[in-house]
């Protein structure tokens, strides 16, 4: 099993998953980390002292793009925010015209309905096909 990224200011990471409070240190390490990533989870609003969740997820999309991150492959965003996760979930899609290439036929971004509450619940990932 590879790394899981929890980016969250406030709740507290699902076992198995490693928590990061705010956007830098998020994509710190991913970079650290690379290609033993293979799921994030991200949230948006993340507190005065961070960058937003789309700024992250676009970064994350810049990790895929150089393959730095060529193990990820399950992106979810648990925001509560209802405007900014769709626009999350764009970064990843044909919305985005740097999206033309970018991602791996394989890569899953699914977007929490309505977000998460505070409490994070089990994230379970799908069977990976491969």
């Amino acid at each position: 099993m590879g790394v899981r990224v929890y980016l969250d200011d406030l709740r507290s990471a699902p076992p198995g998953w490693v928590l990061v409070r705010d956007a830098e240190e998020f994509v710190d390490l991913l970079v650290r980390e690379g290609g033993n990533v293979e799921a994030v989870s991200m949230d948006h609003d993340l507190g005065p002292d961070s960058l937003p969740g789309h700024w992250a997820a676009g970064q994350v999309l810049g990790l895929i793009m150089d393959r730095t991150c060529r193990g990820l492959w399950f992106i979810r965003i648990h925001t509560m925010n209802g405007v900014e996760a769709p626009k999350m979930a764009a970064t990843f899609t044909s919305q985005n015209p740097h999206v033309t290439h970018a991602l791996p036929d394989d890569v899953t971004v699914y977007v929490v309905p309505g977000g998460d509450s505070m409490q994070p619940g089990p994230v379970e990932l799908p069977e990976r096909e491969w």
